[in-house]
């Protein structure tokens, strides 16, 4: 999971996309990341079998404006 630091603290990498996440985003922020700002990664969903179990591990500052947090 990426985040665009401009927009948004670099606390918001690696934090589950819900409800807390979506009621913790600026006003200014689209939900769904149509400007940049949010990267995400599915990992479960009514079409999947099974979940894809991931981990959070690092989280890194790429360019001065990108967080990156690592799933492993």
């Amino acid at each position: 999971m990426c985040v665009d630091t401009k927009p948004l603290e670099s606390e918001f990498a690696g934090r589950e996309y819900d409800r807390d996440f979506l009621k913790d985003l600026p006003a200014s922020t689209a939900p769904c990341g149509e400007n940049g700002q949010v990267h995400s990664f599915v990992h479960d969903g009514p079409s999947f079998c099974t979940p894809v179990v991931v981990r959070r591990g690092e989280k890194m500052l790429r360019e001065n404006r990108f967080c990156y947090c690592d799933l492993i």
